[in-house]
């Protein structure tokens, strides 16, 4: 086990990808597989770690976990490079047969002592953010960081994407979907229009976005392009459209 921030120095890559759990990631497939077979690090939230693995074994990826709670997303994970927060549930993923890196928030009260401090606008993306971030400037800010599945709302009325990995007891009147509308009516807490079209958010993705305004505005960092229709709206991210929805 070792800090997050042992790490940074070994760290090359040309483009960073930070792959989240919204639903727009269905539809930037193409993108990511050109990615994969590209001088890439692909930073994974750890709901879609096992699919993503799954589709491109071959990739360059980083896991990052926050959870305290019990969940199952990383079990069976063997010979990845897993980056947790101190206060993470540690059984949910096997340190031995891992490489594991701890970091910490910058308002936690109690710090390891072989820990990174990082900076969290809000939820496991956010995190990823700005460890992106700081990859880039030891770069030289010459990595371009793409961001899939970022949304931070609920767009088609969906909570996830195909490939996050959580469990629910199906039957006939209990599907993925109805189980993610639930979720949906469960959170919600604000309401953005776009385009006329009425879409929801939870306070703490609208939390997140705001900080992560904040966050970038302070970065200045101009090479970071975001595929999601809603995710971050600020000044030094740039829109690109999944190639899927142009067509």
């Amino acid at each position: 086990m070792e800090s997050l921030k042992d790490l940074l120095p070994k760290l090359g890559q040309k483009n960073i990808a930070v792959i989240g759990g919204g639903p727009s990631l269905d539809f930037c497939m193409p993108e990511i597989a050109s990615l994969a077979h590209d001088d890439t690090l692909f930073l994974l939230t750890d709901i879609v770690s096992e699919n993503f693995i799954k589709m491109f074994p071959g990739s360059s990826r980083m896991v990052f976990t926050v959870e305290p709670r019990r969940h199952n997303y990383l079990g069976a994970m063997v010979n990845e490079q897993i980056a947790f927060h101190c206060g993470a549930r540690k059984r949910n993923f096997n340190q031995r047969e891992n490489s594991c890196y701890m970091f910490h928030f910058d308002f936690d009260s109690a710090v390891p002592a072989n820990s990174f401090a990082m900076k969290s606008p809000g939820t496991v993306a956010g995190a990823i953010i700005y460890w992106a971030l700081q990859v880039a400037r030891q770069n030289g800010d010459a990595a371009q960081i793409l961001l899939f599945g970022v949304d931070l709302s609920y767009i088609d009325n969906q909570v996830y994407n195909r490939l996050c990995k959580f469990s629910f007891h199906q039957n006939y009147w209990n599907n993925r979907e109805t189980r993610e509308w639930a979720a949906i009516l469960q959170r919600t807490a604000d309401i953005e229009f776009k385009e006329g079209y009425l879409v929801r958010s939870s306070r703490e993705f609208s939390l997140t976005k705001e900080n992560l305004g904040i966050l970038l505005e302070n970065y200045k960092y101009t090479r970071l392009f975001d595929y999601s229709p809603m995710g971050i709206s600020a000044k030094y991210v740039k829109k690109r459209i999944p190639g899927e929805i142009i067509l």
